[in-house]
């Protein structure tokens, strides 16, 4: 018996323990996602601006909604309904595994009994795999619904503050007498189908798209596969809304009765209610509501500003005669290189890397947004004594305040805040910096065409295997001396700016002062950039960030720094027309993907 307990444990522990990790972590937003279908909206809108400059209503982000719910029931209550959560996952996670490899033994069998005769055509195989992943879904989707139930009952509570839904096995009594085997199954249809229509979508969309754009280099499965995943997940989104808000209709909690939801009588009656209200599609735009778009657009600069820093240049670079300006500011290295990447690898291509990058920038985010807001030392240190408060207006941009009567200085709040505010800064790089990593050596196996790096749990995994825990870590320390010292130079440059311009103060004129402040000491920092973003991408399997192109750093960001002082490689942060040069910095990479090949 202890064996057999062993072998599962050894099994399932490396699958299913990140997975709950991660359900851990990014359970209050789930929670949060789950309130929004409901159409519960505690916090009123306010006005702002869309993409395209649009004056709008601007619901509240997830992360101030996570915050209203802290501010409600404390960090615990940010966690409503995680047990059943925790044992859905961890019996979908285990039905899986069983189910695909039985797929794969019958199916491995299958083949070596035809092994004389041809090989299974591409139709055969999508088949296969429809069959395999629709008894997954089907299977798991029954047996976890209970659970999916009562999770979304428990988190309902919050609404009308009940406590009727506490643990899971009384939960579980509690539905069984009031609704019968039914109430275990509220929501499943919409449910079902959502997954069931995702399944099928999803494999033939990405068999045809393979077969209409294949080339001869392939297609970037992984972002081919991202692309679609993304498109038809938003498409069947409303089954998601329609399941949740059928869970918890006519259970007795607020949430699910009038006013703040009518009766349904079935999920086709919800669907009809929900579609008049426009409301199908609440809870989408979680992340949307202070939007990831400016990321995604600008990924492939980043990209490409990644290449130019390990030193790659395609050779496109050096054809023409660029003016001083442009090449000064870095525009014909940066383009020409989005360029080469989007002739090389596709448009696609162009986004190798992005999903650990959007991680990175979500968590980065998030912890600095749940902490505080950003620190504007202006509008903190000084207290007129004169002013009354409730005759000033700091919304209004031509608002000023006349800092020659007695004022005082506040240093204690505005020390708190600081140091608040910094503290969730450095706590936000340090969490984040495993996926950062992740996304500097995926963008890095584009000169070498290596393959070594491709899902962000796998490469994770990777990096763990390689160098240990301490791999994930690699490159740190000189981005958090940077942003302190960013931190420090910007907070003394503005009291500074305060002290000589009190006569002119306005709120315009400091947020300019901040802007320009802090554009120049991360200018002065960049250095420090540059050593972390080379010890973080150095891995000796990768062509372009090994040996002989580049030194093992072996983690250590001093060598990094040392090497990159004696080579001169410094200097082209303060005069970046010498990267753009025909006199290349040492160890440049200078060869095309052909010459690799």
């Amino acid at each position: 018996m202890t064996d057999i307990y062993d072998s599962y444990l050894a099994k399932f522990l490396p699958v299913c323990g990140p997975k709950i990790l991660i359900t851990t972590v990014m359970y209050p937003l789930e929670m949060t996602k789950v309130l929004i279908q409901l159409g519960h909206e505690p916090i009123a809108p306010v006005d702002g601006r869309s993409f395209f400059n649009k004056p709008v209503k601007k619901l509240p982000n997830a992360f101030k909604y996570v915050q209203h719910i802290g501010n409600k029931d404390g960090l615990i209550g940010c966690f409503r309904g995680l047990s059943p959560r925790l044992c859905s996952c961890l019996l979908t996670t285990i039905i899986s595994n069983e189910i695909e490899e039985y797929f794969d033994k019958k199916n491995s069998g299958d083949s070596s009994s035809n092994a004389e005769e041809e090989e299974p055509s591409k139709e055969i195989e999508l088949l296969n795999t429809l069959k395999k992943k629709l008894t997954i879904n089907v299977v798991t989707i029954t047996i976890t619904q209970p659970l999916h139930v009562v999770t979304v009952r428990m988190i309902a509570q919050f609404v009308g503050r009940e406590t009727k839904y506490n643990g899971i096995f009384s939960s579980l009594w509690t539905i069984f007498k009031e609704e019968g085997v039914l109430g275990f199954f509220s929501g499943f249809v919409p449910r079902l189908l959502g997954e069931v229509s995702f399944v099928v979508l999803y494999e033939t969309m990405f068999y045809v798209a393979k077969k209409l754009i294949e080339t001869e280099e392939g297609v970037p499965d992984s972002m081919a596969g991202l692309l679609l995943d993304f498109l038809i997940r938003n498409y069947l989104y409303p089954f998601h809304v329609l399941s949740a808000c059928m869970s918890v209709n006519g259970c007795g909690l607020m949430a699910g009765q009038a006013p703040a939801m009518p009766h349904y009588s079935n999920w086709i009656d919800c669907y009809r209610h929900i579609k008049a209200e426009n409301g199908l599609s609440r809870g989408s735009g979680l992340l949307m509501r202070e939007t990831f778009i400016r990321d995604v657009v600008t990924y492939p600069f980043e990209y490409a500003s990644f290449l130019v820093q390990i030193g790659y240049r395609p050779e496109s670079t050096f054809v023409g005669n660029k003016s001083l300006l442009r090449r000064s500011i870095g525009f014909t290295s940066i383009t020409n290189t989005v360029e080469h990447i989007y002739r090389t690898d596709g448009l696609l291509g162009c986004y190798n890397g992005m999903k650990p990058f959007l991680c990175s920038q979500f968590i980065s985010k998030a912890i600095i947004r749940l902490c505080c807001d950003k620190f504007h030392p202006h509008e903190k240190c000084y207290k007129a004594k004169s002013v009354a408060s409730s005759t000033l207006d700091l919304s209004n941009s031509d608002c000023k305040i006349d800092y020659e009567e007695e004022c005082e200085v506040q240093w204690k709040p505005v020390c708190i805040r600081a140091a608040i505010d910094l503290i969730a800064q450095l706590t936000a790089i340090t969490i984040s910096h495993p996926f950062t990593i992740v996304s500097y050596r995926m963008m890095a196996q584009f000169v070498g065409r290596e393959q070594k790096y491709t899902g962000i749990f796998s490469s994770l995994c990777t990096i763990y295997k390689d160098q240990g825990s301490s791999g994930f870590f690699v490159g740190l320390a000189p981005q958090l001396i940077r942003q302190m010292i960013s931190f420090a130079s910007v907070s003394a440059l503005l009291f500074i700016l305060e002290k000589c311009t009190r006569k002119h103060r306005t709120h315009t004129f400091h947020e300019f002062s901040y802007f320009i402040s802090d554009m120049a000491i991360r200018n002065l920092t960049y250095p420090l950039h540059i050593v972390s973003v080379l010890t973080a991408a150095n891995d000796h399997e990768l062509r372009s960030v090994s040996p002989p192109l580049m030194p093992d750093f072996e983690g250590d960001w001093i060598k990094c720094w040392n090497y990159m002082s004696k080579t001169g490689q410094l200097k082209r942060v303060w005069f970046p027309v010498h990267r753009y040069s025909q006199k290349m910095p040492a160890k440049s990479i200078l060869l095309s993907v052909d010459e690799l090949d």
